[in-house]
């Protein structure tokens, strides 16, 4: 596990520092143009961030998986997936042009800023983060990824000075998207021969058939988090409870990149366990692994739901205090969606994308589906719309376990989860009686029940670490099969 190890370290490191920029140049921006015009970005961004996934089209995943089993097709890979990634870069332009002056009854500002964040999707043909996962080489990784958010938030800090500067968000964005991209190039040209897009045309359809379904679930993903706050914001003339909802749900999904990252370093070895037929050293990779995250993640986000009433003013601003109760709530999501994660990449691992993309579908079902009906009854506020998004996730998680269990097997997820329980209650239940009025002492309360209930339940993963085992460590790459 110690190559995991590194890797993730490495992930976390850069990732950390560059989301701790980006709510630095978020704050910036909420502190700046305050709840009212902060309004003015939600629908824009919610669009940015489906289109964004949508262009993904599961290649990235794809490619780690395909690059992880075959490294001498990677420079084959590189030019099919971007040569993909430029014709549906074209066509989401199009479809934002349109979609923008579709937006009839919105302000002028709102449909402008859908068109400039339709700009900054232009790099994305140029990002191939997936071809150094797949070598384990995550400094490239968190290199690019915190370049692009140095960029970003300098640009911020420089351009956004007054509310009418909100026009330069999208397009500082754009700049750090830009920066990235160079950083993988030159990267991949030191270790590939340079890729052609073009050269890229022939087996491109393939190579989108295979990753359609990954694609789905991707788009999937973020419907589950954004359809709730796309519907309340097309839908209500109060662009304070829209930035509420949106600057809440953003700390969430910023966040959710560490369950993202965490899958990225694990999935490579997940296939080459799969690729072996090592069953056994996957099942204990997965088991294990779960049973950290449990452990780890769940007093992590007790600690922020402690923190967040100091948190969000200290981010935002003061203007954001009514987005505490909503962040209270979505940071649930993440739980959920470590869980499912184990089960869904699982899936992937063993080339069942389909099945994992059934999974996220049926987390949209309930978490669109409950916007739309609430919408229809005139019921949907910013307090339903998060609690429909944690019940997105938590209805993937169902669905991935019963699908792992179907096609592959079944991961014991309760039994390595609920010894977590006893100690999350006993922290939930401080926070009531004794931490509401004190964020820092109910903080101090979580971490001492987690303490305690660690030593006394002596959970299966610290018994293991403690004797020195550990899943074993995942074959090398090879081009075999």
């Amino acid at each position: 596990m110690s190559r995991l190890k590194l890797n993730l370290t490495l992930l976390y490191a850069g990732e950390g520092l560059a989301k701790l920029l980006a709510l630095f140049a978020w704050g910036h921006i909420g502190h700046t143009l305050t709840s009212g015009p902060y309004g003015l970005l939600v629908l824009p961004l919610g669009i940015y961030f489906v289109a964004n996934q949508l262009l993904d089209a599961g290649l990235a995943p794809f490619g780690a998986r395909e690059a992880a089993r075959h490294p001498a097709r990677t420079e084959v890979l590189a030019a099919r997936i971007a040569w993909i990634r430029i014709c549906l870069v074209g066509g989401a332009l199009l479809v934002l042009g349109g979609l923008a002056a579709g937006l009839v009854g919105r302000p002028d500002e709102v449909r402008l800023l859908v068109i400039l964040f339709g700009a900054a999707l232009l790099p994305m043909p140029l990002i191939v983060n997936w071809a150094f996962e797949a070598r384990d080489e995550m400094q490239v990784v968190a290199g690019g990824t915190l370049l692009r958010q140095v960029v970003f938030a300098g640009s911020v800090v420089f351009l956004v000075e007054v509310p009418q500067d909100v026009f330069w968000v999208p397009l500082c964005e754009a700049a750090g998207l830009f920066a990235q991209a160079g950083v993988h190039q030159v990267a991949f040209g030191r270790r590939f021969r340079a890729f052609l897009p073009l050269r890229g045309i022939r087996g491109a359809m393939s190579v989108l058939r295979e990753s359609v379904p990954l694609g789905a679930s991707t788009v999937f993903s973020a419907l589950r988090w954004f359809s709730p706050v796309l519907l309340f914001a097309a839908t209500t003339d109060d662009e304070h409870q829209s930035a509420y909802l949106e600057s809440s749900l953003k700390i969430a999904v910023s966040l959710h990149t560490f369950v993202w990252l965490y899958f990225v370093n694990l999935l490579p070895s997940m296939s080459r366990f799969v690729a072996a037929k090592d069953r056994a050293a996957w099942r204990n990779l997965s088991e294990t692994s779960m049973s950290l995250v449990a452990w780890t993640v769940v007093p992590v986000l007790l600690v922020g739901f402690a923190l967040a009433p100091v948190l969000i003013p200290m981010i935002y601003g003061e203007t954001f205090g009514p987005a505490v109760g909503l962040f209270q709530v979505l940071v649930w999501m993440l739980f959920f969606a470590f869980l499912s994660g184990h089960h869904r990449y699982g899936l992937i691992a063993f080339r069942e994308q389909r099945s994992e993309m059934k999974a996220s579908a049926a987390g949209v079902v309930v978490s669109a589906g409950g916007a739309v009906l609430l919408l229809a009854v005139g019921a949907l506020t910013p307090l339903h719309a998060a609690l429909l998004v944690v019940a997105g996730e938590a209805t993937t998680l169902v669905f991935a376990g019963r699908m792992l269990t179907r096609r592959v097997e079944r991961l014991p997820w309760v039994r390595d989860v609920a010894p977590v329980l006893l100690p999350a209650g006993l922290a939930l239940a401080l926070w009531w009686w004794i931490g509401r009025e004190s964020p820092w002492l109910a903080a101090i309360l979580v971490v001492a029940s987690f303490g305690i209930g660690g030593a006394l339940l002596r959970p299966r993963f610290l018994s293991t670490l403690s004797r020195g085992g550990e899943p074993p460590e995942p074959p090398p790459p090879t081009d075999s099969d």
